[in-house]
């Protein structure tokens, strides 16, 4: 069943791949209009990002073939001017904030292709980041366009597939990328698409925000979401709710993780810059700079004192690797923790279930992400060296092998448990 997005709908009711109904436009033809669909992309930090099912319209990515940039093309200014009053009744547009929209350069043409500035828009389209990280394969990106849209002017090949523009720039100042007719993208090689070309389809995003049905800590359960604490989680650096994946519950106590990878710090800088470093028990979790910032540093920025004071203290068991026989040090009593491999295995039991995306405040911190913005993320067990720590790959493998423990792009996935 297709749900119809309106103010009563709560983000709860919406997954990513969902097919919603939301406004509506022309569809068939300029005489009537009917509810427009839309794909769900993401649902996260109480937002839902949206793309409509199909090419909607017509339109050059700007009126004339000069150098511009997604800033100032006449697409950006009909989206958010003559088609957003179009699409949505007053409620609706209530309902769509505006989001700061990140114009980057291509990354294959940093001397032609710029992004130019950052925007602030309510309507926009996909950037060649975004398709790759939420469309990554090629027949995920395949278009058919209204009927409308065609008698407008857009152009299909033999199967009935158009091409679509992205908002980012090509290779030279008058190109714009895009989405071709057989799903490529056309943005990462010279053939880019001049911005006065009138035959590609629009397909709009926008973000949505709902109600979120908030679930309180004190009867949250496995498998649930809670907020507790703040931390940043884009380039602004504004302290944002901290969401968390509820593990177990015991007694009267729960298991948090956060839900996504928030910040980037190698596992252990203490000893790399000496000649002893190689030799120490670097990759022990005792001993490690990544416990005593989570345990000082992290505890005092993230939580209230209130908040703070119902976090328990908890006895963790570094055990020695099974598998290559390397030292695991000392146990500790720690607030703030990462998960050791048997809880990884124990919690999650499947690689698809430990992928994790990385926050943009991470990425800014050095945190590596793929095109999906998955991330590897660090587990405080030992490696098969004394001076390597084992990780979470971005596909969701266990490394038990680890990595040097001063590497700087893997992730924290941090947990803790709690009083309720």
């Amino acid at each position: 069943m297709t749900i119809s997005i309106d103010s009563s709908t709560q983000l709860s009711d919406l997954n990513a791949g969902q097919i919603v109904t939301f406004g509506r436009y022309h569809k068939k033809d300029v005489m009537t209009v009917e509810a427009l669909e839309w794909r769900v992309l993401e649902v996260e930090d109480g937002k839902a990002l949206l793309v409509t099912e199909q090419g909607i319209d017509c339109q050059t990515y700007n009126n004339e073939g000069t150098s511009i940039t997604w800033e100032n093309c006449s697409l950006r200014e009909w989206l958010n001017s003559e088609l957003i009053e179009e699409l949505f009744t007053e409620e609706e547009l209530s309902l769509i904030p505006f989001t700061s929209v990140t114009n980057t350069d291509n990354p294959h043409y940093l001397n032609q292709g710029k992004g130019g500035n950052n925007t602030k828009d309510r309507l926009f389209l996909l950037s060649l980041d975004e398709i790759r990280s939420y469309l990554p394969h090629k027949e995920e990106r395949l278009l058919t366009p209204t009927e409308f849209a065609l008698s407008e002017g857009v152009m299909v090949n033999e199967k009935g597939n158009s091409s679509w523009w992205l908002r980012s720039p090509g290779a030279i100042p008058f190109e714009a990328s895009y989405i071709a007719d057989d799903g490529s993208i056309m943005g990462l090689d010279l053939f880019c698409g001049k911005v006065d070309d009138g035959t590609r389809a629009v397909r709009v995003a926008l973000y949505i925000k709902l109600a979120s049905k908030k679930i309180d800590i004190k009867e949250a359960k496995a498998g649930d979401k809670v907020s507790f604490g703040t931390y940043p989680k884009d380039d602004t650096e504004k302290l944002l709710p901290i969401t968390w994946r509820v593990l177990e519950r015991k007694d009267n106590k729960v298991l948090l993780i956060t839900d996504r990878l928030i910040d980037a710090k190698p596992y252990n800088m203490e000893e790399r810059n000496t000649y002893s470093w190689m030799f120490s028990y670097s990759g022990n979790w005792s001993v490690s700079t990544l416990r005593k910032w989570l345990n000082h540093d992290f505890l005092k920025s993230a939580f209230s004192s209130e908040e703070a004071k119902k976090i328990a203290v908890t006895h963790l068991e570094n055990k020695d690797s099974e598998k290559y026989g390397t030292l695991g040090g000392d146990d500790t009593d720690d607030k703030v923790f990462i998960l050791s491999i048997e809880e990884a295995r124990k919690y999650f039991p499947a690689d698809e279930d430990r992928k994790a995306k990385v926050t943009k405040y991470a990425r800014q911190n050095n945190a590596y992400a793929d095109v999906k913005g998955c991330g590897y993320w660090w587990l405080r067990s030992v490696g098969q060296d004394q001076f390597d720590a084992s990780y979470v790959d971005r596909d969701g493998q266990i490394c038990e092998g680890g990595r040097l423990v001063y590497t700087q792009n893997h992730s924290l996935r941090i947990a803790i448990w709690v009083n309720v």
